[in-house]
């Protein structure tokens, strides 16, 4: 394919550096590009836009703290689940899990409900804390009967 900008060589399937935009924030990513060798424009090539816009989604949930897609599947993948199970273990829907695997991108709730059932130390951080929440709610109950008597 010939340069649309330059029309003065063929286009080059390389690793690039390509800038994309996810909720009106810039980020860049290495991915396989169409590059011309003589002006150097940069694109995308249909057989690679999904993988790109993966990427992308997962530069943005870097940024924002979320579970990128690989960590969710790789997490999966290591407690033997597969989506069905956990779909079926987070009551989230098969296709959610599935695009989320895919680059969609998470909302917060659904990060947080993700990592309780994929993050053993996650898991175990909120089992304590909610262990202290509930001695707390226990003592303030005894603490009410004992002014009621």
């Amino acid at each position: 394919m010939i340069c649309i900008h330059c029309r003065k060589a063929e286009l080059e399937a390389k690793i690039a550096c390509v800038d994309g935009e996810v909720h009106e924030e810039s980020y860049t990513v290495a991915c396989e590009a169409l590059v011309c060798p003589r002006c150097g424009y940069t694109t995308i090539g249909a057989g690679q836009m999904q993988e790109f816009m993966r990427l992308i989604a997962d530069a943005y949930r870097l940024g924002h703290g979320l579970l990128t897609s690989t960590e969710i599947r790789t997490m999966r993948s290591a407690l033997g689940w597969s989506q069905m199970e956990l779909a079926a273990r987070t009551g989230a829907e098969i296709a959610s899990i599935k695009r989320w695997e895919l680059g969609k991108i998470q909302d917060e709730a659904m990060d947080k409900l993700l990592r309780l059932f994929l993050d053993p130390s996650h898991a175990k951080q909120h089992a304590k804390a909610m262990g202290l929440a509930q001695r707390r709610l226990v003592r303030s109950e005894l603490k009410s009967k004992e002014r009621v008597s």
